[in-house]
């Protein structure tokens, strides 16, 4: 499915991301009302809905955890994201992904993530780049990334983060562990 060639490697990813239904739940709706932000992975909420008066719950796995709905529903998403992976930063693991459409997130952290994130983007659209905050205690500065066909690692726990303006349409994968 995938080369090796980034430029390829996005526009193939594009191709599968685009045909998603993508939801965002309530908390990243909050967030940002704009776009599309959906987990692929796992989640601590097990409950879903209620149906005819019974809980509806999400499959639970050995851990505790539960499997996101689009996990659930697109199971060979894995499967892509870890080879697109292998060719592209290898040497970081990742247990989730956020998946982002057309979403221009504020200035935030990555509360629940632990260590470094890899972003990437790809889509028509101009603008869009992510500015990252950095403050060690003794240095501030601020820096812009451009993500399109390009991972952009950084630590999203500890820095604020935040997707400037853009037009046209914007897909973000954000590779993480929580």
């Amino acid at each position: 499915m995938f080369c090796g060639d980034i430029i390829a490697d996005c526009s193939n990813m594009y191709e599968i991301i685009s045909n998603l239904k993508l939801v965002s739940g309530t908390q990243r709706k909050q967030l940002c009302k704009e776009g599309a932000s959906v987990l692929y992975g796992t989640t601590w909420r097990g409950f879903l809905a209620y149906r005819d008066g019974e809980k509806i719950m999400r499959k639970q796995l050995p851990n505790g955890r539960y499997e996101t709905t689009l996990r659930t529903n697109y199971p060979e998403l894995l499967d892509i994201f870890k080879e697109f992976a292998s060719y592209h930063f290898a040497d970081f693991e990742f247990n989730e992904v956020m998946i982002n459409r057309n979403y221009p997130v504020k200035k935030h952290k990555d509360n629940a993530n632990v260590g470094e994130s890899v972003l990437l983007s790809f889509g028509h659209y101009q603008g869009g780049k992510t500015r990252v905050h950095y403050d060690d205690g003794e240095t501030k500065f601020v820096k812009d990334f451009d993500s399109w066909c390009n991972p952009v690692r950084f630590d999203g726990s500890k820095h604020l983060h935040e997707v400037l303006p853009f037009t046209g349409e914007r897909y973000a994968l954000v590779f993480f562990n929580i």
